[in-house]
This record gives structure tokens, sequence and C-alpha cells, in this order.
């Protein structure tokens, strides 16, 4: 007993002596900055014959987008925190000096590249953007990659059309992982067959429940912790989710929803979900398209002067 308790012992103090040598690695990580416009194209909903029932999952290690005001988003100095199974990492890492913002801080909408090209696809009745957002990251090797979830649905407890993650690794070139579902009204499919609830997001310990969901929303933060990742799981909770009709909900503009005034089990309100799910090489400073039938989406990723490994 006191052999297995002596290794248990020598085997935590060694990962507690490794944690600030992760930490070092990333902290030479070269930073980038990246933007990313993904929004919908119901024109090819017939393109394909989508699978019936896709695979939809969110990993056991997370993190996400924070918005400038929040406590997260200002310098600390403080390394990031270390990785847990199932849980959201608190976007946080030491910043160079050359920056004035937190790592996954989304910078203010006036400085996207892609807001004229965003502007003329809100203007056409063909497609609706889900998700436009612009922030600064240390990438490095793919050992180290987090995936970065895009949506709010855990938090806010109701399905966002868009749902999933991105990661971005270094590994001689850039490259871009896409883990991401389009949820859909299904009106491709022959029959009124609608597949289960896909999951809802990761849900962290201090999110704010009682706000508005929105969703557009890109900005993720919901942890007042610069040291520890933030515990979550795939559970839902007792918040309203949108139990809108099916048909109201096609009538509306088809990124938004209607959410009940009072409390219930979150409902479904799609009938289907399509996956965007692609490994591509890219090119820094170079704008990239990922195409896909329904769902479009372009990133750029440029390096940062002054912070090579």
């Amino acid at each position: 007993m006191v052999k297995t308790f002596a290794a248990l012992l020598s085997l935590l103090l060694g990962g507690l002596l490794l944690l600030p040598a992760l930490a070092a690695h990333a902290e030479n990580d070269k930073w980038y900055r990246v933007e990313i416009l993904v929004f919908d194209n119901p024109a090819g909903a017939n393109a394909e014959e989508w699978e019936a029932l896709p695979t939809l999952a969110y990993p056991d290690k997370t993190t996400y987008l924070i918005e400038p005001d929040h406590p997260l988003a200002r310098p600390s100095g403080k390394p990031s925190a270390a990785e847990q199974p199932h849980s959201r990492i608190a976007p946080s890492a030491t910043v160079p000096t050359s920056l004035s913002a937190m790592p996954f801080s989304t910078l203010p909408s006036s400085q996207r590249e892609f807001n004229s090209e965003a502007a003329r696809l809100a203007r056409e009745e063909r497609h609706d953007v889900l998700f436009h957002q612009a922030w600064l990251m240390p990438i490095g090797p793919q050992s180290r990659a987090i995936p970065i979830v895009l949506d709010t649905s855990g938090d806010d407890a109701y399905w966002t059309r868009l749902q999933g993650t991105v990661t971005l690794y270094v590994s001689r070139y850039l490259y871009l992982k896409t883990d991401l579902w389009l949820n859909t009204s299904g009106d491709y499919l022959d029959s009124d067959w609608r597949m289960p609830a896909p999951p809802l997001g990761p849900v962290t310990s201090s999110a704010d429940l009682t706000r508005a969901p929105d969703p557009l929303a890109g900005g993720i933060a919901f942890s007042n912790s610069l040291d520890s990742p933030t515990t979550t799981t795939n559970a839902t909770t007792s918040l309203a989710a949108p139990a809108q009709p099916l048909d109201d909900w096609k009538d509306n503009d088809r990124s938004q929803a209607v959410y009940p005034d009072v409390l219930q089990e979150p409902v479904y309100p799609f009938r289907h979900a399509v996956t965007l799910r692609q490994i591509r090489r890219m090119r820094s400073t170079e704008i990239n398209y990922i195409d896909h039938p329904m769902v479009g989406l372009v990133i750029k990723v440029t390096p940062l002067p002054g912070t090579s490994r």
C-alpha cells in the first residue's frame, strides 16, 4: 500500500513539474491573427444524399472565444491552464510583450477584413452569415492543438444553426480541421422523419444563463479563473430552448429562433444536420475557402511580426 501511494505521489509530482515546461513550449509558439466567416447555402440542400444519422459530438477538451470586455481578455502574463479530460480550457496564455490582447479574445468588428463580404452576404436572400469573428492566438503542433468551440449552445441551452469546433495547428504547413455541423429544417428529406437531437456544446460553471441567446454570437466567455480549466459536461440545463414549430421557424429569418418565456426541457427545433468535416492545408496571409454544398467557410490566418519561435 505504501509503495503504491509513493508511486502515485511520484507520478503526481512529476506531472506538476512538467506543467511549466508545457506552458513554456506553448509560449514559444508563433502567434497569428485568425479570421473566420461561415455562411449557409440552402440552394445546395439537394446536391448530395446526406447521411441520415451523422455522428455529432464535441471533443473532451475544448477552448472558446472571449469577448474583449471579459476579465479573461485582459493580458495577465499567466500561463495557460493544464488540460484535463472533459474540460473547457480557459483561453489564457502568456502574451508576447508586443501584443495587447489575450489569446482567443475577439477583435472589434471594425478590425475584421471580411466585413464587406459579410455585408454582401447579409444583403442577399440566398445566404445567412452564421459566424464571423477575428482573434489572436498562438498556433503550435497538432499534439498541443485544442479545438475551439464556435457556438454557445451549451451555455444558452438551445441549438444554434451552426455547431461544432475548428482546430488550427502547424505541421510544417498551417492546417485547419473543421468538425462542424449545420442544423437544418430537413426540407430535402423524403418524409416527416427527424433525427434525434444532437448534443449541446460544453457548459461552463460560470455561464450566464440569464442572458438572451444570440445565434450569431461568436464571443464565448464564461470562466473567471485564469489558472484552472473549467470543468464541463454536455448535459443540458433547464433553461428554455426554442420549441417553435418547424413550419413557423422556416418562415422567419433562418439565422434567428424564437425563445419561449417558460422554463422547459430543451426541444430540438430542427429535423436534420449535415456535417462539415475537413482537414485543409493552408498558406498564411492567403484567403482560404472551405467548400461544401450547404456551408461556406472563409478563413485567413496571418502571422504576427515579432512572435516567431
